[in-house]
């Protein structure tokens, strides 16, 4: 038995990879207190020269919402990230650089969590969300 949900994620993706797992994913958290809880999967894609965007949903492997992603966006320069948090979103500097951020709580958490992490990484006083989306919803929202 498992102390939390993170206890057990992580001891499951520990005896997937042990016994020769490839690209092991956690599908679903159980515990003998709670509901089942699915994880499914959600990717967001971005060109930062074109500005196209591609965003999957509701996937069952990261590997199946980062090509949905991908192919949404319509070109293979699209950068994508694939997520099972609930929200997610992308943020770009000035230039063509992109950081993500991730919150279970609110897609607000996960804007700041992507501002924050585009200003530490590229030294930069501002950077913008280009595109945020949800793992278990068609939630799509343009910058």
């Amino acid at each position: 038995t498992s102390d939390s949900y993170q206890s057990a994620w992580d001891k499951a993706l520990k005896d997937c990879n042990k016994t020769g797992g490839i690209e092991c994913e956690v599908a679903i958290m159980t515990s003998s207190s709670s509901a089942p809880d699915r994880k499914l999967w959600g990717a967001i894609a971005y060109d930062p020269v074109t500005g196209e965007r591609g965003v999957s949903w509701s996937s069952h492997t990261q590997k199946e919402a980062f090509n949905a992603a991908i192919q949404a966006c319509g070109k293979a320069e699209c950068q994508a990230a694939g997520f099972q948090s609930k929200y997610a979103a992308m943020a770009k500097d000035s230039g063509k650089n992109l950081k993500m951020g991730y919150s279970n709580k609110n897609m607000k958490e996960a804007e700041q969590e992507a501002l924050k992490a585009c200003k530490k990484a590229f030294k930069v006083k501002s950077c913008e969300i280009v595109i945020e989306g949800m793992s278990e919803e068609n939630i799509f929202q343009r910058r």
